[in-house]
């Protein structure tokens, strides 16, 4: 994998607005009975759309209790992680196509253990879906569509 360093954060036109360090983030992928767990986003990224459960993750956190955390906040459902699928950049730019805001948000597939799901935190609603609904949606996040993308070759 190669990684490329952001442009010097000193210059004089850095083409950051913010933070020039990008922030974690989890999301997981929740399978029961065939279906994918997915929440409406209440807020930033992804507001409105339909996206995996998952968040920041706080200072110190390891990223499978960030998951397990972010997945029950949202969701109430409790779950196993299992792996790390892959990672998803989720930029955000102003009207100028500075860049506003930078995740990178690790998806994690995890198995449902338990609990109902119930929209919470920063889910507004809570769904329960088949992946070719899902890809088929005009209100999914670019990142679910990458993940299912990802999932489905490497079924195949």
């Amino acid at each position: 994998m190669v990684c490329t360093l952001p442009p010097n954060p000193t210059s004089p036109n850095p083409p950051f607005s913010t933070s020039p360090t990008p922030q974690v983030g989890v999301s997981a992928l929740v399978q029961r009975q065939g279906k994918i767990l997915v929440v409406r986003r209440g807020n930033p990224p992804n507001q409105g759309q339909l996206a995996f459960p998952g968040g920041k993750v706080h200072w110190g956190e390891p990223l499978v209790q960030a998951v397990q955390r972010e997945l029950k906040e949202e969701t109430g459902i409790t779950a196993t992680v299992d792996r790390l699928l892959d990672a998803v950049d989720v930029v955000l730019t102003n009207k100028q196509k500075q860049v506003e805001q930078h995740f990178v948000v690790l998806c994690y597939l995890c198995h449902w253990a338990h609990g109902q799901a119930r929209a919470s935190d920063d889910a507004q609603a809570v769904y329960w879906l088949s992946a070719q609904t899902l890809l088929q949606r005009d209100d999914v996040s670019a990142g679910v569509r990458q993940i299912l993308r990802k999932l489905n070759d490497t079924n195949n």
